[in-house]
């Protein structure tokens, strides 16, 4: 990763901590979205489209499901994203 770093900052002519910033800005991004309740699609122009997959969405209701007195709050969270 270091070495695609440097590569882009030689041939963008930016510093290696501005082009560091720009990557980490985009995946703390990813990072935030993905863990939001309403589990967005996350489009990165030029990195592509990030969403859960419906059968993912299943195996995670089923799981909070056989715990249902410690999660009914995300059960439900994940049941509205479901619809």
């Amino acid at each position: 990763m270091q070495e695609f770093i440097k590569n882009l900052a030689e041939e963008k002519n930016l510093s290696i901590f501005a082009v560091e910033s720009v990557i980490s800005h985009q995946f703390k991004f990813l990072k935030k979205c993905m863990q939001s309740d309403d589990l967005p699609d996350i489009y990165l122009k030029n990195l592509g489209r990030f969403k859960i997959k419906k059968k993912r969405l299943e195996w995670m209701i089923d799981e909070l499901k056989k715990d249902k007195n410690n999660n009914i709050d995300k059960l439900k969270k994940a049941i509205n994203v479901r619809k």
